[in-house]
């Protein structure tokens, strides 16, 4: 029997700061539309405060050639590790997911910049596949901030 639960995880060697990632993706992540506008052309704040926990917003990006959106909040956000969890709330992941969270994380290992993000879902159908290429929209908005922060 298939398993409806299910835990992707990426590690992502960077030349830029850990604390410097850190403070895009859990700060200021409206800032991926300037810097990688064809991959997410809107980020915008429904509800909070940038940075804090419980801010809602929505996003649309793009992902396997499609413009897809969410609405997302964050749940969980930890300066000292450096790791911000946004919990999915709407939008196209939710039409084959039931529950969906995306974690990130910036740290060093064995001398390493490395960023990890984590998904944890539950598939609505066995036959629903792994999100795959919403990892890979994860992996290529820390690349694209990577290759643009100063360093």
């Amino acid at each position: 029997m298939t398993s409806l639960i299910g835990k992707l995880v990426s590690k992502t060697e960077v030349t830029s700061s850990p604390d410097a990632l850190y403070d895009i993706f859990a700060h200021k992540p409206y800032q991926l539309v300037s810097v990688a506008p064809d991959l997410f052309p809107t980020f915008d704040l429904l509800d909070g405060l940038w940075g804090v926990i419980g801010v809602v917003f929505s996003a649309t990006y793009l992902e396997d050639g499609k413009i897809k959106s969410e609405k997302a909040t964050v749940v969980a956000m930890d300066d000292a590790n450096k790791s911000v969890t946004f919990l999915i709330i709407g939008g196209d992941p939710l039409t084959s997911y039931s529950t969906f969270s995306a974690t990130f994380q910036a740290g060093i290992e064995n001398g390493k910049n490395i960023v990890t993000w984590t998904i944890d879902y539950v598939k609505l159908l066995p036959t629903t596949p792994d999100p795959t290429s919403f990892m890979n929209v994860a992996i290529n908005a820390v690349k694209v901030i990577d290759a643009n922060l100063p360093k």
